[in-house]
């Protein structure tokens, strides 16, 4: 299947793939090889992350932290799909990303400890969220 997707995104460049229901309900191996192989084919600008979750809410921290955990991808490449991507695909202003960020950042307040609003970074100067800036394992 991720050679599938792999062909229509390079046939595609306007296509995005999002890892939502994979990221919890595939076996965590599967999912990783699936992830690892995107990033690999040089597509982690355009993964996006989705939970599929409106009745199972207790899924969605399973599905962060399978990106979370996984180790051959960079904290910018996890950032992006946890977020950045997905702010991009949507052409957001800096002020709804300000507003989203404050709402992640009071969603994800002790599952991924973040570094402060953006006004104490200094503003927006391009699309950013990171969740693991206090996860030393990172």
């Amino acid at each position: 299947m991720v050679e599938q997707m792999i062909m229509v995104m390079n046939a595609h460049p306007q296509v995005f793939v999002d890892i939502s229901a994979d990221n919890w309900s595939v076996p965590r191996p599967e999912f990783n090889a699936i992830l690892k192989r995107l990033a690999q084919a040089g597509y982690g600008k355009r993964i996006t992350f989705g939970s599929d979750q409106m009745v199972w809410l207790d899924a969605i921290p399973i599905a962060i932290e399978s990106i979370v955990q996984v180790f051959f991808l960079m904290r910018s490449q996890k950032r992006d799909i946890l977020y950045n991507n997905a702010a991009r695909f949507l052409r957001l202003t800096p002020a709804e990303i300000a507003r989203h960020y404050g709402r992640i950042s009071r969603a994800l307040t002790g599952l991924l400890p973040t570094r402060g609003s953006p006004a104490s970074r200094g503003g927006w100067p391009s699309v950013s969220f990171d969740p693991y800036a206090n996860r030393s394992a990172l």
